[in-house]
This record gives C-alpha cells, structure tokens and sequence, in this order.
C-alpha cells in the first residue's frame, strides 16, 4: 500500500509441529554389587541432554543420587531407541526408563523381603535404603545414600 518507495501491509504466518514420542523404545536397568545403577537404551543423545533426563527419571524412581547413575546409549546391542531429532527423543525414551526403574524398585523390594525374611508389605524404602514397619534400618543398597538420607 502507499505510493513510495516504503509499502505498508499485513502478512500472516502459520506453522504446526508434530513432534512427540511414541513407542517403540525401550530401556533396562542394572545394579552392581557397590550400588551403581546402569541404565541401558539403543537412542543416541544429540546435545538434547538424553543423559540427563534419563538419569534424572531413574534417581527420582530410586530415590538415589545422581551420582550413582550411570546411562550407556548408543549401541545397538542396547534396548531398541528410536532414532534421535525434533522432539522425539525425550518423550518416547522416557516414559521407558520410568517403567525400568519402577520394576527395579519393584524386584529390590521382592529382593529385600528375601533377605530379611520380612512381608514386602512390613518394609519400607526411602532414598535407597530399607526400614522395617518399626524404622529400623536394614539394607543400604546404593554408595551415598547413608549422606543423603541424613540430610
């Protein structure tokens, strides 16, 4: 519009994104004898901090520190990951370590029940460590928790 040599107008733009996760993906978690948790998945991580949410997740399911965790990605002996880019990476691999960790919890406390000769339901796990119903602490399963735990 206008008649020199600056033009005035409208434009308009619009744009849809359809990024999002979805399976497959899939991850495993291991525990060695001194307390350190590996994670395992196939994805790669890009520079979009994958090691750091996955760490992130397994901790807040182990109530452990981040200092015990130790994430493996990239190799295709792994559990299959979806290839990484845009916005697929985090929400398809975490919903994955989320469930490890919560059959891990799940087999540390069929595992204390075990050794202790205790009802799972008589045991109670805070911060990688486990109380009998009466407090009384049992098993310390992960290095820096006896720390944390004190705080």
């Amino acid at each position: 519009m206008g008649k020199g040599y600056i033009k005035s107008g409208i434009g308009m733009a619009t744009q849809i994104w359809w990024g999002g996760g979805g399976p497959p993906a899939h991850a495993n978690i291991k525990i060695t004898k001194d307390g350190l948790v590996n994670v395992y998945s196939g994805t790669q991580d890009i520079g979009t901090g994958t090691y750091t949410f996955i760490s992130q997740i397994t901790a807040e399911i182990l109530e452990v520190p981040l200092m015990n965790i130790i994430v493996h990605l990239g190799n295709t002996e792994y559990p299959y990951g979806p290839s990484s880019g845009g916005s697929t990476t985090a929400p398809s691999i975490s919903p994955a370590v989320r469930d490890a960790a919560e059959k891990m919890k799940r087999k540390l406390y069929s595992a204390a029940a075990a050794l202790t000769n205790l009802a799972e339901s008589k045991l109670k796990y805070s911060e990688g460590i486990f109380y009998s119903d009466k407090n009384e602490k049992i098993i310390t399963l992960f290095r820096n928790c006896e720390s944390s735990a004190s705080r």
